[in-house]
């Protein structure tokens, strides 16, 4: 192991992403070393067709898409890092996998660094989320449909939200919109009551009107 820089990624494999808006956060939670290192991190994002997206340099090289320029300076008492950030609205629309790269400096076999949690999301920081953790409040956006489900613990039962202008809204509050539409789906309902063909049915039909003319 280098005593100069030491890189890890994470997860091992670029995984799916599917970015709102293009402002991340990433944290590292409990992170420790025995004696002062430093650490910065990378933003790797890929295409549909699994190239790296990000700037074009000199030398047919590329700079990935965030760099973190600043260094976490870690010592021997268990802190959280974390860094709110913003990437160019052309990354979030080409993205489809991610991967984020560790870099540390002063980590050899007798200097090694403990963490026990990492976290990259949407949005502002909001402190660290455990796997599985329950939140009160989620924002839902509409990625590649002018609709989503919601589900409570009963999957056969959830309800269907329309919005033809794929405007966001979160679990706490139906925010407004040009156009709504809400649609419970029962288990006692036909199959071709699907959310598809609800759908479909809703953006074709057109306005029926009767002109009074006497």
């Amino acid at each position: 192991m280098s005593d100069l820089e030491y890189s890890v990624t994470f997860p091992k494999e670029p995984a799916d992403v599917y970015f709102m808006d293009n402002t991340l956060s990433f944290g590292i939670e409990h992170l420790k070393s025995r004696l002062p290192c430093s650490v910065y991190f990378i933003l790797h994002l890929f295409d549909k067709n699994g190239d790296e997206i990000g700037y074009e340099l000199p030398l047919s090289e590329l700079e990935p898409v965030y760099t973190f320029k600043k260094r976490w300076i870690v010592d021997s008492t268990y802190s959280t890092y974390f860094e709110t950030f913003q990437i160019s609205q052309e990354f979030v629309d080409r993205s489809v996998k991610y991967q984020i790269e560790l870099r540390f400096d002063g980590v050899t076999s007798e200097n090694p660094c403990y963490f026990n949690g990492l976290m990259f999301n949407e949005g502002k920081w909001e402190g660290y989320h455990k796997p599985f953790e329950t939140k009160d409040k989620v924002v839902i956006g509409f990625q590649n449909s002018g609709y989503v489900n919601l589900y409570n613990d009963n999957e056969e039962t959830y309800l269907q939200v329309m919005r033809p202008n794929r405007d966001k809204f979160n679990t706490k509050a139906l925010t407004k919109s040009g156009c709504t539409v809400i649609a419970p789906h029962l288990p006692s309902e036909s199959s071709v009551d699907n959310p598809v063909n609800l759908y479909m049915e809703f953006i074709n039909q057109t306005e029926q009107t009767i002109n009074v003319l006497r």
